[in-house]
């Protein structure tokens, strides 16, 4: 978070001035009333960037308050005033402010001028930055240029050596990569046995339910039953059919239209018998057999 300081001296301005600074997500970690109190709360806080009075009580205004500061560290000063002469004008860009808020305030000026004013700050310092570094250079290049037979030799070594260093890296990266494929189409493939698997499992409940159990339910159903005893047949039908309904729901809207008889086709078929056999086992003519195949294959999906 960005922290500023506050340099006013009237309270009410400085309160407004803070909780505006405060809504736009800026931290106020400092307000100062006179010069010789900025310069102190300044050096000890060590603010981002600091909103300066122009006009301040002591002897010390908001101009040689700034001057001090950024002679002991660079920092970004903003300055506020509700007065406007050339000297003051002249003064106040001897020190390179970095904005400058006229008074009455306009909240919406806040934003872009203090953002504006750290934009700059930091170019300023990376600038900076960047001639102290190129002076450096300049230096250590004329200083190696004594040797510069055998620093050449060492620095096309030295590039050859990451060369290869980067040729190894690129290998090993391809080789990841064609891992991860592979890795990515074997998981591909387990989703999809997973999810045939899924369905021949709630097929088989589907059929085992409708072979097994709900034909002897009719039966119980059928026969001279005690009224209590055909409520909890009711139920345990009931029951059942509420349970399978799920895996029905999920294969196809169409899964209700199967008759027993296809389960059955469908099992033998997925056990590896072929239209011959299954003819003879169920005794239904090879054409049933293969009306089946097209009702359950957009069904089952196989």
């Amino acid at each position: 978070m960005t922290r500023l300081m506050i340099v006013d001296d009237e309270a009410i301005i400085v309160t407004q001035l803070e909780e505006i600074l405060i809504s736009m997500g800026y931290d106020v970690v400092g307000i100062a009333t006179t010069g010789a109190e900025a310069v102190s709360k300044a050096i000890e806080s060590r603010p981002d960037l600091i909103l300066m009075d122009i006009k301040l009580p002591g002897g010390m205004d908001g101009i040689e308050a700034g001057t001090l500061i950024q002679k002991t560290y660079p920092v970004p000063v903003v300055f506020m005033t509700g007065y406007s002469s050339d000297e003051l004008t002249e003064r106040a860009k001897a020190l390179n402010p970095y904005g400058y808020l006229p008074k009455p305030f306009q909240a919406d000026y806040f934003k872009p001028i203090i953002e504006i004013a750290l934009h700059k700050h930091r170019l300023e310092q990376e600038l900076a930055h960047l001639n102290q570094h190129l002076e450096h250079l300049v230096q250590e290049r004329t200083a190696e240029l004594r040797l510069a037979n055998a620093a050449l030799r060492q620095e096309i070594e030295e590039k050859e050596r990451l060369n290869q260093k980067l040729a190894e890296k690129e290998i090993g990266l391809k080789k990841a990569a064609e891992n991860l494929e592979e890795s990515n189409r074997a998981l591909q493939r387990l989703a999809e046995k997973r999810k045939q698997d899924l369905i021949d499992v709630e097929t088989d409940v589907v059929a085992n339910v409708r072979e097994f159990i709900l034909p002897y339910i009719e039966k119980l159903k059928a026969s001279d039953l005690h009224p209590t005893q055909a409520v909890y047949v009711d139920i345990i039908e009931t029951n059942l059919k509420e349970v399978t309904a799920p895996f029905i729901s999920r294969r196809n809207p169409r899964f209700g239209g199967i008759s027993q008889q296809d389960l059955q086709i469908y099992q033998l078929l997925r056990q590896g018998k072929s239209d011959q056999e299954v003819s003879e086992i169920i005794n239904c003519p090879l054409s049933r057999i293969s009306r089946c195949r097209e009702k359950i294959k957009p069904v089952f999906g196989n």
